[in-house]
């Protein structure tokens, strides 16, 4: 009887947390696709985790990605030489690692891989539209563009 307790005991307090498990199941998946399936079965998105998701007022930099947001999309709307050049020049400040720290623990829950604040969401968005705009344009030349690029790489740390 005593060795029997022990086993379940053993069962009982030796056995991960199932969203564990499915994490440890996520981080084998073979495919992102298999991995968004994975998380979106074992975490589908709560009204509270929408709600966490839309709120700004928790994240103290909000404000100033909405203002990044709002400049980034500004000058690649619009098609001049100046624009073009400012759009580098915003690009040049707000491509940095851990920028406004966005990369910070807590705007990416483990019980939702998949969630993180909306507004991190549209910033990476824009930023990588920002990016591409200025690889495709004709007002800026290719050795502009590369040397644009590789000063944007080694800030980034690539």
């Amino acid at each position: 009887l005593a060795l029997r307790r022990a086993y379940t005991m053993v069962q009982v307090l030796g056995r991960r947390p199932v969203w564990l498990r499915v994490l440890s199941a996520m981080n084998k998946a073979s495919s992102w696709d298999e991995y968004c399936a994975l998380a979106q079965e074992a975490f589908g998105a709560t009204k509270a985790e929408e709600d966490w998701a839309n709120a700004e007022e928790d994240m103290p930099s909000a404000t100033l990605l909405r203002r990044a947001i709002k400049d980034l999309k500004d000058a690649r709307t619009k098609d001049d030489d100046e624009s073009a050049k400012k759009l580098r020049f915003t690009l040049s400040g707000l491509t940095k690692r851990n920028h406004l720290g966005i990369e910070a623990a807590k705007w990416y829950p483990p019980t939702a891989p998949l969630k993180t604040k909306n507004v991190i969401d549209e910033y990476l968005q824009e930023l990588t539209e920002s990016l591409h705009h200025v690889t495709h344009s004709d007002q800026v030349p290719l050795e502009e563009k590369l040397s644009f690029l590789n000063r944007v790489r080694r800030t980034v740390g690539i």
